[in-house]
């Protein structure tokens, strides 16, 4: 699923880039009546070859293709066009915290500042064997050279330094119990999951093994025959079940597969557009669940198999119950950094953005940065 066509003048920075130091290429976001929040092109190609690398590791089964990038993630927008939003959004964020970093007065302890110096160090003498021409030639491929990763490493500690001199603790934003509460009511969803699969079945080897694709994925194919027509049949029994007013939980024991592999959550899934899982079904799944009126149920297939979801209403304080612990793990952290982003958001039209400039660095475009 790759073809990358880069922008000529795009190729025309790089080549620059592993012949001279600084970073000469043109502001693309700037603020009013300050340079403090300045971010060039070459800092934003960097930010999205980063981004881009981030995403593709989160989910196994994301290709770096021409088809997959303008596939559709939404009606009317394709997954590179979602990304590409994130990334300008996420990008925008840090020249705000750039500008307010400077109004707040704040100043990057000298530890701070020396930790980027010493991982720059160890780029140079661990990746580039001493030689900074051979790390700049590196950093070429995302637009960068050695100035230009100091310049980005900076503005991500300004940005680190503002967010826990608003939202760390103690400070004036810093997110209360009812901040907490309000951010779970607003954001997650209760629900209980029968799954069934009648998509697909592994192939196994004549020990009963199962067999692997070369590159480390499991064989499968297409349920068919008397096979799919037992997983049609679980499915009716489970919609007819559930029209016949029987319980959720008892067909749930009765028809799920997924029950030794996830556990039974005696308060059903809270799950959140804002978590990062490790499957983007989930996401498909909680806009069905979305869609669907608490205590209502749905019957939904994906490429994956058949869900049958119940929306179950809100509880309070779900997110203090230690029996929900691993719906929660990273609960606070995604409520503090939604409300650091809406905060820095009431700051956006204080930016000026050039988005013919930062079209050449679409996600689909710039190369995955894995190294730096």
């Amino acid at each position: 699923m790759k073809r990358f066509k880069i922008f000529m003048v795009a190729l025309l920075v790089i080549s620059l880039l592993t012949s001279c130091s600084g970073d000469s290429s043109a502001v693309v976001i700037s603020a009013t009546d300050t340079s403090s929040a300045n971010i060039t092109a070459n800092m934003y190609n960097f930010w999205a070859s980063t981004s881009k690398a981030n995403f593709m590791n989160t989910y196994a089964d994301v290709t770096d293709s021409h088809e997959f990038w303008n596939s559709e993630y939404a009606e009317g927008l394709t997954y590179a066009g979602y990304l590409d939003n994130l990334v300008l959004e996420d990008i925008k964020t840090t020249a705000v915290c750039m500008m307010l970093y400077n109004e707040y007065r704040l100043s990057l302890p000298d530890s701070a500042k020396q930790l980027v110096e010493d991982e720059i160090n160890d780029y140079i003498t661990e990746y580039a064997g001493g030689n900074k021409s051979t790390l700049n030639s590196a950093l070429s491929k995302y637009g960068a050279n050695i100035d230009i990763l100091r310049s980005v490493k900076m503005a991500n500690a300004k940005r680190s330094l503002v967010f826990s001199h608003l939202f760390g603790e103690g400070g004036e934003k810093a997110l209360t119990d009812s901040d907490y509460e309000q951010y779970y009511q607003n954001n997650y969803y209760r629900c209980q999951i029968i799954y069934i699969n009648n998509k697909f079945e592994y192939v196994l080897d004549e020990d009963g093994n199962y067999t692997t694709n070369t590159d480390g994925t499991y064989v499968t194919r297409a349920i068919t025959g008397e096979a799919l027509d037992k997983k049609n049949a679980a499915i009716k029994a489970v919609n007819d079940g559930i029209a016949q007013g029987k319980s959720f939980e008892e067909l749930y024991e009765e028809y799920s597969e997924e029950k030794d592999s996830i556990g039974t959550y005696t308060n059903g899934f809270y799950l959140t557009m804002g978590e990062s899982y490790g499957k983007p079904i989930f996401y498909k799944l909680i806009g069905d669940i979305a869609e669907t009126d608490i205590n209502g149920t749905a019957c939904v297939e994906y490429d994956e198999g058949t869900y049958i979801i119940k929306r179950l209403e809100l509880d309070e304080e779900a997110w203090k119950q230690t029996v929900n612990g691993d719906f929660f793990a990273s609960f606070e952290t995604l409520a503090t950094n939604e409300a650091f982003r809406l905060f820095t958001r009431e700051h956006f039209d204080r930016l000026t953005v050039d988005e013919t400039i930062i079209s050449n660095y679409s996600i689909a475009k710039v190369n995955a940065n894995n190294r730096f």
